[in-house]
């Protein structure tokens, strides 16, 4: 009877030590043979993972609580195998190429309806390509000319290149810590088995308790109207340079940089955004008509105020650019382009909005 027990007891003292031995080896095995360690840091030279970046996807969801809906809000969502929203894979056409981030991207705003579907229709000749990914930053926007578009695309093919540049520039401009160093999360979701497998578990179980609408953190739903007359806030060359010191201009600099780098044969257009709820009254003036409740990026004073800073040094970081540059800036914040009910949030663009956007882009820029 003691004796059977000690055999127990040491078979089972062994299985543990056995599980302890070559467990770790099994899951470093299948991680390395059906993972992308091998394939990305090996074989792919100056790889990097880019946040949010999918494609291959054909979505359809509901996005009613994004637009605080009691209705149906059916939206379909495409992207194809190099990455690209609506890219006519099959045409022939000089490519308009469009990067930035969820203004760009237009999550949840149905196919054939985006900002880039609008151009689309009204200038057949070229076929608009939206390359913008949803929750970038600036930063985000040079890894992914730097190691996707310079890449997927061939410059001869791209005649033009739109950064739409606004809202989602704040959190970098703000943060040094946002996407700046790439976070083991989006190391681990890029490339270890296991981690995606559990990711994607968990992203479907989110998908459907969120009512069908896949959420991201750069989208809210409005919770109040915008209030008037709003908050006056005025430009002051002190706040400037803590605003300057955040590397932000670096970082422009080098986003220019690259784009020339890569599509040398492109004109190249910055839209700095508009915001409706930040009435500009000069370059250096504006007033906040948003709610006091809406914090957005931890902002220092309010969202616009921080748009006035960051309009302010891309227009002084271009004025200083060689003039043989063809990088060219429209001020579409100092334009009532979008009103109150073109965004479903306090930013993103509903069909509307977009349609809007693309009707101002094909008046200003001469295809």
């Amino acid at each position: 009877m003691f004796k059977s027990k000690k055999k127990k007891s040491s078979f089972f003292l062994s299985y543990i030590l056995y599980l302890s031995l070559f467990s770790p080896l099994f899951f470093f095995v299948t991680e390395l043979f059906f993972g992308n360690w091998i394939r990305n840091y090996v074989f792919k030279e100056n790889y990097v993972t880019l946040p949010n970046f999918i494609k291959d996807v054909d979505l359809k969801f509901d996005a009613r609580r994004i637009y605080s809906s009691d209705k149906k809000v059916n939206i379909s969502y495409s992207r194809d195998k190099l990455g690209y929203r609506s890219m006519e894979n099959k045409s022939k056409k000089p490519i308009v190429l469009t990067i930035g981030a969820s203004t760009t991207d237009q999550r949840y705003v149905s196919e054939g309806e985006t900002w880039q579907d609008t151009l689309d229709n009204l200038i057949p000749k070229y076929d608009f390509v939206n390359g913008g990914v949803d929750g970038h930053s600036i930063y985000g926007t040079l890894l992914s000319v730097r190691s996707w578009h310079s890449k997927a695309l061939k410059d001869k093919e791209v005649k033009f290149v739109i950064y739409y540049s606004g809202h989602s520039d704040i959190s970098f401009m703000n943060s040094n810590s946002f996407i700046k160093n790439q976070s083991s999360k989006d190391i681990l979701s890029e490339n270890s088995f296991y981690f995606s497998k559990i990711k994607n578990i968990l992203n479907r179980i989110k998908f459907y308790k969120d009512n069908n609408t896949p959420i991201l953190t750069t989208h809210l739903r409005r919770q109040e109207d915008f209030v008037n007359p709003g908050e006056q806030f005025d430009l002051r060359e002190s706040n400037l340079n803590i605003y300057l010191e955040s590397g932000y201009k670096e970082t422009f600099i080098s986003l220019i940089n690259e784009l020339e780098k890569s599509f040398p044969n492109s004109e190249i257009f910055i839209i700095q955004q508009q915001i409706p709820g930040c009435n500009f009254i000069s370059k250096t003036s504006v007033f906040d008509r948003h709610p006091k409740k809406y914090k957005e990026y931890n902002t220092k004073k309010s969202i616009c105020n921080d748009l006035m800073y960051l309009y302010n040094i891309q227009s002084s970081v271009n004025n200083n650019i060689e003039k043989k540059s063809k990088i060219k800036i429209l001020p579409m914040y100092l334009e009532s382009i979008i009103s109150d009910s073109d965004v479903y949030d306090y930013v993103h663009t509903n069909s509307d909005g977009s349609r809007l956007i693309g009707n101002y882009i094909y008046r200003n820029i001469k295809f």
